[in-house]
């Protein structure tokens, strides 16, 4: 029995003192900090916690894959690590790699989205970058019930995906992308215009599809004020708008060569034979744009045409209108 109890005794030492150093091991492992450089991480949804931790120690993130699902373990946190994307700085500990995989603390990408683009070159453009599927996107800008969700009565978001710089992070996220720039558009509308559209007798909606038009007419920021009272003009005297922007929207995979054919085939963007604003914006304008809108300059023009140097040539009548396309159209042949 002795015996027995000596060696028990002994047994007990030995894990007491396995044990203690261990602990000591794990608490140096726990504070020992990473490299000098930062190290960038994709975990897809459904990656295991034996996935992650290969990952990181191959990395160099951590130094210990052991210890580290020791310390997962240990927290009772392996189930909530989250996928995603992650940009490891230097200097960290594995404290910080586990807070880091727990937030969610996502690598992000500034993103910018120019004045003018439609919502399928936005979607082109994020996936080019990986940051969304294309395809699920744009059904996305026209689920009515997520629409809804942000606020908007409108049958598509084209027009409402404010062109600025983000920061998008990963995984895909299309709702939270689209989202964050809706909200953008609200808060800038509502800071620099809201209650403005009683200026000149146009809802929201109208207000936002007239700014897209004189958004891709002009570049030149000068003239979005007059071609915003020219389009003003012809509705109040219910002209057509006779915009090419317009029927560009509606031809898929536009070749850069407007046709009479074009101009002459049915359908709701064709403004040359509908009287009215098309049913939805052709694009997302940027404030100058809205301003002109809101703000037009007081003109009697009802025409215009370009003097193929960025600017255009405004008339009033027809007959000023035609001999200024004699002139600048011969001109360009």
């Amino acid at each position: 029995m002795k015996k027995i109890l000596r060696w028990f005794g002994v047994m007990v030492v030995i894990v007491s003192i396995f044990a203690g150093v261990l602990i000591v091991n794990l608490f140096f492992f726990l504070e020992t900090p990473s490299g000098e450089s930062n190290v960038s991480l994709r975990f897809e949804k459904g990656t295991s916690v034996n996935e992650i931790v290969s990952k990181l120690e191959k990395s160099q993130v951590i130094s210990n894959i052991p210890f580290f699902k020791a310390y997962v373990w240990f927290t009772g946190t392996g189930s909530s690590l989250r996928a995603g994307e992650y940009i490891f700085p230097p200097h960290q500990t594995p404290r910080d790699v586990l807070s880091r995989l727990l937030k969610g603390d996502f690598a992000t990408h500034k993103v910018t989205i120019p004045e003018g683009w439609t919502a399928r070159q936005i979607a082109i453009h994020l996936a080019g970058l990986d940051l969304v599927d294309p395809r699920a996107f744009l059904l996305k800008c026209i689920d009515q019930n997520f629409i809804k969700s942000l606020g908007l009565h409108v049958p598509t978001l084209e027009g409402y995906l404010y062109p600025d710089t983000y920061e998008i992070y990963k995984p895909k996220d299309e709702e939270e992308v689209i989202r964050k720039m809706v909200e953008r558009f609200k808060e800038v509308y509502i800071k620099n215009f809201a209650g403005q559209e009683s200026h000149i007798g146009l809802p929201i909606e109208s207000v936002i599809t007239l700014a897209s038009i004189v958004e891709k007419e002009t570049g030149n920021a000068s003239e979005r004020p007059i071609i915003a009272s020219v389009f003003l003009n012809r509705l109040k005297k219910n002209m057509p708008l006779a915009s090419d922007p317009t029927i560009i929207y509606s031809i898929a995979d536009f070749n850069g060569n407007l046709t009479r054919a074009d101009l002459e085939r049915p359908g709701p963007y064709n403004s040359y034979l509908n009287v009215g604003l098309p049913p939805t914006p052709i694009c997302s304008p940027g404030k100058e744009a809205i301003q002109a809108v809101l703000n037009p300059l007081q003109t009697n023009y009802l025409f215009f045409v370009s003097r193929n140097d960025g600017t255009h040539q405004f008339s009033e009548t027809e007959d000023q209108h035609f001999a200024a396309v004699r002139k600048y159209q011969q001109s360009k042949n």
